[in-house]
């Protein structure tokens, strides 16, 4: 089994920091996995953590890094989840409860977050009980880890975990040549050989000096900034 951690770089690409290979993926793996790389850059702070809908790698990091971390859902594996959860809902429901749970994934207002959490349980709980069950046990009270209204902070600007899906992809495809491989040695040397393109395009960009993705937002911003016309402006400061 190979294990990832991935984290999105300065251009907004996913980049691979560290694997693991195990015949298990437990909470002791993932500690052992993540006090190496602490021992070995004790200088970096890891703030988020987003994963599937998975607590081993959430217990097995703030074991190392501490309680502070942040742990985010991968909206994809939560969408995922409810969609198969879904196949239980009677059919004439299922499109219904799924475009609500949509708009609550992606409101961004807190207070209007939680007002339609509650109508939206309230509503369904006499007509699909089972599915309300489901959503309480596991989704409700844990609605910080996958709700855009509490995410209104640095996490690399990204909701899912799509950069180590795509990766996973490319290794399979381009490195192993789409083959189902059983030897440790031939998936050590195509970690190496990808480890090093993937470093190799980095350092070129940098030489280039290719805008990154953060830069190009910003610039969008400061663009729109400038169309603002100076009577739609109020002082409210002499200083400012």
């Amino acid at each position: 089994m190979l294990i990832t951690v991935m984290i999105a770089d300065d251009h907004g690409q996913g980049y691979p920091v560290a694997w693991c290979i195990s015949s298990q993926e437990t909470t002791e793996v993932v500690q052992l996995l993540f006090q190496v790389i602490k021992d070995r850059s004790p200088n970096v702070k890891v703030r988020t953590l987003m994963t599937d809908d998975d607590d081993i790698w959430y217990n097995g990091s703030k074991a190392v890094f501490g309680n502070e971390i942040l742990h985010l859902l991968c909206h994809w594996h939560v969408d995922r989840s409810w969609k198969n959860h879904l196949r239980s809902v009677a059919k004439e429901h299922q499109l219904n409860i799924y475009q609500t749970l949509c708009i609550l994934v992606h409101e961004v207002d807190r207070s209007l977050f939680t007002t339609r959490m509650t109508q939206f349980t309230e509503y369904w709980n006499t007509r699909e009980p089972n599915f309300v069950k489901y959503f309480n046990t596991y989704y409700k009270e844990r609605a910080d880890k996958w709700a855009r209204c509490y995410r209104h902070f640095s996490h690399a600007d990204t909701d899912t975990n799509m950069y180590l899906e795509s990766f996973h992809a490319k290794l399979k495809t381009n490195y192993l040549n789409g083959k189902v491989n059983r030897r440790v040695d031939f998936l050590i040397d195509a970690l190496l050989r990808i480890e090093q393109d993937c470093f190799f395009k980095v350092a070129q960009k940098q030489r280039l000096g290719t805008i990154n993705k953060q830069e190009v937002k910003e610039a969008h911003r400061h663009k729109r900034g400038l169309q603002i016309k100076a009577e739609d402006v109020t002082d409210i400061d002499d200083n400012h």
